[in-house]
C-alpha cells in the first residue's frame, strides 16, 4: 500500500473538499501529497463537483492554501456539463441556472448562455438545452421558468447530484435536491455529469489524453468519488478525511484505503 505512488502513473484525479480541504480549511499534509505526485512526474488533476466556481477560482483557492495549481489542472463539473450539452445539440442557447462557473463553461465553448434569473412565465426564451447548477441567487419563480423549459425539452443537464453542501460543521441544499426538485416538477429527464456519473471521468480522461490504467482517483465520498472511480474502471483510494460512510457499504471496496491524502505515498 506504502508504495501505490512508486507505480507508473500519468495522473490522479483529486476530489478537493473533504479531500484536500475542508471548506476553507486545508487538510494537514496536502500540499505536500501534491507536491509528491509532482515530484513523481504524475500529473494532478483537480476534479470538482462544485459548479459554481471557474476553474480559475479554483486555482486561486488551492494557492492561497498553499497548494500549487494552475487553472488548467481544474476539471469542474460545469466544463464536463458544457462539453455535453454541445456534443448533443451543437451551438445554440442554452438556458441555464447557475453561477459564474457555469455561465463561462458556456461561453468556453461557444454556446450562447441565457441566464433565466428574472424571467417571467409569459415571456419565456427560446433555449436548445438547459443547464442547471447551483444558483445561491435564484428564487421560486426562476426555478419555475427553469421548470417549464424543461417540460417543453424533456431534458436538462444537471452539472451534479449532490443532495447536501457542506457549509462548516452543518448542510444546505445542494445541487441535486434542486434538481429532483425541477425533475419532479417538469417530469424532465435530469442527465446527471458530475460524480457519481462516468460521464465527468470520461471528460477527464479524453481531456488530458489518458487511459483509465494509467489513473487513480482519490477522494472523501464512497458514494460519488469512488463510486465514480469504480464505474469507469479506474483505481480507487479512499482518504477518511471527509465525508464518513462505513466501509462496508463500498462494494466492491475500495482498491487503497488511508487515513487521509498526507500517508499517500
Amino acid at each position: 500500500m506504502a508504495s501505490l505512488l512508486a507505480r507508473p502513473w500519468r495522473a490522479a484525479l483529486i476530489d478537493l473538499d473533504g479531500t484536500i480541504y475542508r471548506g476553507d480549511e486545508v487538510i494537514e499534509g496536502a500540499a505536500a501529497f501534491v507536491q509528491r505526485l509532482r515530484e513523481r512526474r504524475i500529473q494532478p488533476v483537480f476534479l470538482t463537483n462544485n459548479s459554481i466556481r471557474t476553474p480559475q477560482q479554483t486555482a486561486e483557492k488551492l494557492n492561497r492554501m498553499g497548494i500549487t495549481a494552475r487553472p488548467e489542472e481544474v476539471v469542474t463539473s460545469s466544463e464536463a456539463s458544457a462539453d455535453y450539452v454541445l456534443r448533443r445539440v451543437g451551438r445554440g442557447r442554452i438556458g441555464y441556472l447557475g453561477e459564474a462557473g457555469v455561465a463561462e463553461a458556456l461561453a468556453a465553448v461557444g454556446l450562447t448562455g441565457v441566464c433565466l434569473r428574472g424571467w417571467q412565465e409569459d415571456a419565456l426564451p427560446e433555449v436548445d438545452g438547459l443547464v442547471l447548477g447551483l444558483d445561491r441567487r435564484a428564487g421560486y419563480l426562476d426555478y419555475a421558468a427553469f421548470s417549464l423549459l424543461a417540460m417543453e425539452l424533456g431534458w436538462f443537464v444537471l452539472t451534479n447530484p449532490d443532495v447536501r453542501l457542506p457549509v462548516g460543521s452543518r448542510f444546505y441544499p445542494g445541487n441535486g435536491a434542486v434538481g429532483r426538485l425541477v425533475a419532479e416538477a417538469s417530469g424532465a429527464d435530469a442527465v446527471i455529469i458530475g460524480k457519481p456519473s462516468p460521464r465527468f471521468i470520461d471528460y477527464a480522461l479524453s481531456r488530458y489524453a489518458l487511459a483509465r490504467t494509467d489513473v487513480f482517483i482519490v477522494g472523501d465520498n464512497l458514494r460519488t468519488d469512488i463510486a465514480a472511480g469504480q464505474a469507469s474502471g479506474l483505481t480507487t483510494v479512499w482518504v477518511q478525511s471527509g465525508v464518513q460512510y462505513s466501509s462496508e457499504e463500498a462494494t466492491p471496496p475500495p482498491d487503497y484505503v488511508f487515513s487521509s491524502v498526507a500517508a499517500l505515498r
